[in-house]
């Protein structure tokens, strides 16, 4: 580039600047508008965003631990139903209550194992899938002695049933109880943990928003009295 081009970039730069100091100097109060305008959206889209992540974290929380014990609650119930269903056929002499309560037994034993392989997909924290293996191995020992014990009852034998079930079904069931206790538990301990995390993101999220008004309105002091 030669000294005349050179010379002519400066003169456009000059006229430039020269138009937008003229601009500002002929209308001072509507660039000031605009630039706080602008800056009121900028803040805007700031503060939307973080009240956003709060929404989403608190989502994440009801997800996980308040449809995790709504589950564990579930299998609880379908468990006792069992439980129940096995002990109604011992306590009978009726062969059609008999099948009746086997039946009604089975299929709550099978809700509860979907149950149990559904938990153990979610889980990620290496607590949380020791905790549903054991839960698993604990109800496969249980469904082995209720099985026989069913078997038992249906082939007349009552008293080898409830010798059975009094010697395994008993202490295996404890087993599975506590096992979906200590479940429980840990969805309790994650509840609370996550509502403690999503109450101080709230607080930092109102803090932010005060900030964002009190530097707004300090900033449109400023601009009022600059126009």
């Amino acid at each position: 580039m030669n000294q005349g081009d050179k010379n002519v970039a400066l003169s456009k730069s000059a006229l430039f600047e020269s138009r937008i100091w003229s601009a500002f100097s002929r209308y001072p109060s509507a660039l000031l508008l605009l630039v706080v305008f602008g800056v009121e959206v900028g803040l805007s889209v700031f503060v939307i965003r973080d009240v956003r992540t709060v929404s989403v974290e608190t989502q994440k929380m009801y997800a996980r631990s308040v449809l995790g014990l709504r589950q564990i609650g579930e299998l609880q119930y379908e468990a006792q139903e069992t439980r129940r269903s096995t002990l109604y056929a011992l306590t009978t002499n009726d062969s059609n209550r008999q099948v009746e309560y086997a039946d009604q037994s089975r299929d709550a034993d099978r809700r509860v194992t979907e149950g149990i392989a559904a938990y153990l997909q979610q889980a990620r924290l290496p607590n949380e899938i020791e905790l549903g293996r054991r839960l698993q191995r604990d109800w496969s020992a249980y469904l082995e002695v209720r099985d026989e014990v069913l078997a038992s009852i249906l082939e007349g034998s009552t008293k080898e049933a409830v010798d059975m079930d009094l010697s395994g079904g008993v202490p295996s069931f404890d087993r599975v109880r506590q096992d979906l206790e200590e479940i429980k538990r840990l969805y309790d301990a994650q509840a609370s943990e996550e509502l403690t995390r999503v109450s101080m993101s709230s607080r930092r999220s109102i803090i932010r928003l005060l900030g964002v008004v009190c530097f707004t309105l300090i900033f449109a002091t400023f601009s009022v009295l600059a126009v």
